[in-house]
């Protein structure tokens, strides 16, 4: 299931991954839009990522939040909808939101766990998940599995495979200007394949074909309020006046 495959296309029909290049000028704005929101736009990518390893974990989940909203990442998912996913799906949204990931060797219990993206999405029909790598080369662990999975509860993601010996994995090398292609069924985790001065910064796009739901479409990831804007909300109720 995970073998790589010539297209999108082959990978929607029979599973397993490829890997195509990336539109240079969505790399290039992603990057020098990160940097301006870090406030380091000068820096090259290795002192950047050297920077940002450097930061605390409260400076790190600050910055999390911050790059997830920046306008380039959430827009960007269209350049590669474009480019790749509108050959293979009539009319493609988006499932779940742009995600940044920032990944550090000491932050492991944010690393993701051996899981599909099946498991947020639960559709008779497969999705397709584009992940990439910015700033530099990125790894991502790919199991080559068959058969049933054992799943019990992460806090993390929800769920993980268990049974994860069973299977052969490969540590996938993704250059920094290359996306990565695979089903929503391919048991993946992150890699945990980082220099321990740096860190590792990906994006996910996550894509589904709307015309597969025949009767009503229902967003399978939503937004959440955070509890200080709820508990702003109920300081209002309480009193009464906005």
């Amino acid at each position: 299931m995970s073998l790589e495959k010539n297209d999108v296309s082959e990978v929607y029909s029979t599973g397993g991954f490829t890997i195509k290049p990336l539109d240079e000028n969505l790399l290039r704005q992603l990057e020098e839009n990160i940097k301006i929101l870090f406030g380091k736009q000068d820096v090259d990518n290795e002192k950047f990522l050297k920077l940002l390893h450097l930061c605390n974990e409260a400076r790190i989940s600050e910055l999390f939040d911050l790059f997830n909203s920046c306008g380039n990442v959430l827009g960007g998912h269209l350049s590669v909808q474009n480019t790749y996913i509108k050959d293979v799906f009539s009319k493609p949204v988006i499932w779940g939101y742009p995600n940044v990931r920032i990944d550090k060797i000491s932050r492991s219990e944010y690393v993701a766990p051996p899981h599909l993206d099946e498991w947020i999405l639960f559709n008779e029909n497969k999705g397709i998940v584009a992940w990439f790598p910015l700033f530099s080369d990125g790894f991502l662990k790919i199991y080559d599995y068959q058969g049933e999975l054992n799943v019990i509860k992460d806090d993390y993601w929800g769920l993980k495979a268990k049974n994860i010996g069973d299977f052969k994995y490969n540590e996938q090398v993704v250059k920094r200007g290359n996306v990565l292609f695979f089903r929503s069924d391919v048991l993946h985790e992150s890699s945990l394949k980082i220099n321990a001065d740096k860190v590792r910064v990906s994006i996910q796009y996550r894509y589904i074909d709307s015309s597969d739901y025949k009767n009503s479409f229902k967003r399978p990831v939503t937004q959440k309020i955070s509890d200080l804007i709820k508990t702003k909300q109920d300081e209002l109720i309480m009193k009464n006046i906005s």
